[in-house]
């Protein structure tokens, strides 16, 4: 067409064969064969299907390219209409470096250069927040040192490692609220240098993991570096000639060998987290358990994302490219349904192609909602930098997929036939999308922040003198009226109540002698009266030794001066109890009130921070009549690892805040603790879904 010559006449003629430094491995993937192609000498891995295979295999150097398509058409393995596929796939081959042709300066080829640089150039705007970085081949080191980590990937080493997770989930049942009291805080400012230092070199030994099981397995590792992720270091290996491997469960196994790594890690940090006592080491080793679980589960497992658990679920499955098969079978779908066009049949039986079609949709929507919170992420802290990169991301993913979208429905041959059918599906879309908005009302519960407090709590005093000797009730615990909770000893206490019954004693003596004097006997009854009042004051001191509560509720905590062997002196304070009533300060924002209702006696859910697997129950006994800027709880500032900004010196918030009570009831006195954080579930008004997410971003945008 308008002269050119077509690719099937410029190659037809030329002779190639496939380069000498390629290594092909053959595999079965739910009963297909595919192959796996690697170039030994950038280490670069293909699969290509069994139909690609032959092809491939086909082009031995001695045909030209035309008489090889004949011969595969003679063969039937291919048929008269496939010539420009054929071609098409031969110059795939040619990109890949799979073999060389001479047309460098075809058109084709140029089209294929500027549709890369084109996308290559609209993602260059979001690159910087996952910047990768090649650093050195580590496969000389591995080399050395593959056979000391080889018996970790043994039979024997799994059993081992089973047998150590069961102890780590038992010392973590047994200390569960002890290790998730601690999260409340644990995003405070003084501890983010520490993690973020512990997570680089936690991703460090991850990606060890995957090279070594690379090795052990027969594989090489010719790249390390690090991906930039917001502005985080994070290791990569290159294992990806694990895809050679024969045996499914090598490879499933080096996917797997990362987070088996990075799990003893913090199995190893557990221990240390449940043997030692407050310390740096205590808190730095609690902090490894925490990033090496989080990371983990949200990023390495999570299938939804290219990392360790994606090759895993494909391996299992036995579906290469499980991304971009689910992608296919969705855009099919929707093809099938809105547009009425057929395809050809997928190979995958019925059962397989629902999984890709919901995998595709899930994959669609997490990669918006992780690009969207990153960005707000960004924003939070780089204002301007924040939504710059909402702005890029909104023109090329959204605005992109609709240019795309726009441009198959009205102008692709492929929708000729049905072009009156897409306008309409179109426009019943568009109208849908409206009155979902603007139509149908949703209501979203709005979470608001707060502080437990005893209804009515209590600071015991030391009524006498003396050195703690044992505290009897640790903090945390219920306590009756009169328990005690810590004793005293006090020797001269006790030494004054001997000498004051030794000298009662002795004027009783003194009594029966002077039998006959009465002036005598009535000064020795006076004087013994007095002693014995001192006595009884002396005794009752002595009782007072033994500190007790004034009464029912919880012990919350014993003061700083009432360590074992310090000495207390009288009116000291020794610790402080509360009731077992408790009470939730809650802080709402003037924004949330527009859309809620509070009102005395409502029933309200809450979730302590400090363990979020229980949920209590409360109702409201009292609403702040009009709003103030003044927080009077630091727990729930920035200054306390809160989310409600304030200004430190006045603790003045820029926004209102209206303060409600909660009365909490049915609470568990070992998980409740004086001061402790909490969120309240308060039922929002139905409103509009767009007006709603109007709402969100305004709050958003407010915080920014």
């Amino acid at each position: 067409m308008n002269g050119q010559p077509t690719l099937a006449s410029r190659l037809q003629s030329v002779q190639t064969r496939l380069h000498p430094s390629l290594e092909i491995t053959r595999h079965q993937f739910r009963g297909e064969p595919t192959y796996v192609v690697r170039n030994m000498v950038n280490f670069k891995s293909h699969r290509l299907s069994s139909r690609s295979y032959q092809i491939m295999v086909a082009l031995d150097g001695e045909r030209t390219l035309g008489d090889t398509f004949e011969l595969l058409v003679k063969e039937k393995q291919l048929s008269d209409g496939d010539e420009n596929d054929f071609y098409q796939l031969v110059l795939s081959f040619h990109q890949l470096g799979l073999l060389n042709l001479p047309v460098s300066d075809g058109q084709e080829l140029y089209a294929r250069f500027k549709q890369l640089a084109d996308q290559k150039r609209k993602s260059r705007w979001m690159s910087f927040l996952f910047w990768q970085i090649p650093l050195f081949n580590p496969d000389p080191l591995l080399e050395r040192t593959w056979k000391f980590f080889r018996p970790l990937y043994s039979s024997f080493a799994f059993l081992i490692y089973l047998i150590f997770m069961s102890c780590c989930a038992a010392v973590l049942w047994q200390r569960w609220h002890d290790f998730t009291e601690p999260l409340q805080s644990i995003l405070t400012v003084k501890n983010l240098v520490g993690m973020w230092v512990l997570l680089v070199g936690l991703k460090i030994i991850h990606e060890f993991g995957h090279a070594y099981a690379c090795k052990v397995f027969g594989g090489t590792v010719p790249e390390m570096g690090a991906f930039m992720i917001c502005f985080t270091p994070c290791a990569y290996v290159d294992a990806s000639s694990a895809w050679g491997f024969e045996k499914k469960r090598h490879r499933i196994a080096v996917s797997l060998a990362g987070m088996y790594f990075e799990s003893i890690c913090a199995g190893i940090a557990l221990m240390v987290w449940h043997s030692t006592g407050e310390s740096f080491l205590h808190s730095y080793a609690h902090q490894v358990v925490i990033l090496a679980s989080i990371v983990t589960i949200g990023f390495n497992i999570n299938p939804l994302m290219k990392f360790d658990g994606y090759y895993v679920l494909s391996d299992w499955l036995e579906i290469p490219n499980l991304r971009e098969q689910s992608t296919m079978h969705l855009q099919r779908l929707l093809k099938r349904v809105f547009l009425g066009l057929s395809s050809e049949p997928s190979p995958f039986p019925k059962k397989i192609r629902l999984f890709l079609v919901v995998y595709g949709c899930f994959v669609t929507v997490w990669k918006c909602v992780i690009t969207i919170g990153i960005c707000a992420a960004v924003a939070l802290k780089i204002y301007f930098v924040g939504l710059l990169m909402a702005a890029v991301f909104a023109a090329l993913s959204i605005g992109g997929a609709f240019v795309k979208l726009n441009q198959y429905l009205f102008h692709s041959q492929e929708t000729a036939p049905v072009r009156r059918r897409a306008l309409v599906c179109s426009a019943a879309t568009l109208t849908c999308l409206l009155v979902v908005l603007f139509v149908i009302p949703i209501r979203m519960d709005i979470e608001v922040p707060g502080v437990v407090y005893g209804a009515e709590y209590s600071t015991v005093h030391s009524a006498v003198s003396g050195f703690v000797t044992q505290r009897k009730t640790p903090p945390g615990e219920s306590i009756e009226r009169g328990q005690v909770l810590c004793t005293l000893s006090n020797e001269d206490l006790h030494q004054r109540v001997r000498r004051l019954e030794a000298e009662i004693r002795v004027l009783e003596l003194k009594a029966d002698i002077e039998l006959e004097d009465a002036n005598v006997n009535a000064a020795l009854r006076v004087q013994a009266n007095h002693l014995e009042e001192q006595l009884e004051h002396a005794r009752r001191q002595l009782n007072q030794l033994s500190v007790k509560t004034p009464l029912d509720g919880v012990l919350l905590e014993y003061q700083a001066n009432c360590e074992l062997g310090q000495f207390v002196n009288i009116g000291q304070p020794i610790a402080v109890v509360a009731s077992d009533h408790w009470q939730l300060h809650a802080y709402a924002r003037d924004d949330s009130m527009s859309s809620w209702s509070p009102r005395i006696g409502q029933t309200l859910k809450v979730r302590l921070l400090g363990d979020v697997t229980h949920e209590l129950e409360g109702t409201i006994s009292s609403v702040s009549a009009k709003g103030t800027k003044e927080v009077k709880d630091a727990t729930l500032t920035q200054l306390g690892g809160g989310t409600i900004p304030v200004v430190p010196d006045t603790m003045m918030s820029n926004e209102t805040y209206f303060e409600f009570t909660v009365n909490l009831r049915g609470c568990d006195q070992s998980l409740v603790r004086q001061g402790m954080t909490a969120i309240v579930q308060c039922p929002a008004d139905y409103t509009l879904v767009g007006l709603y997410g109007y709402r969100v971003f305004l709050r958003f945008f407010n915080r920014l």
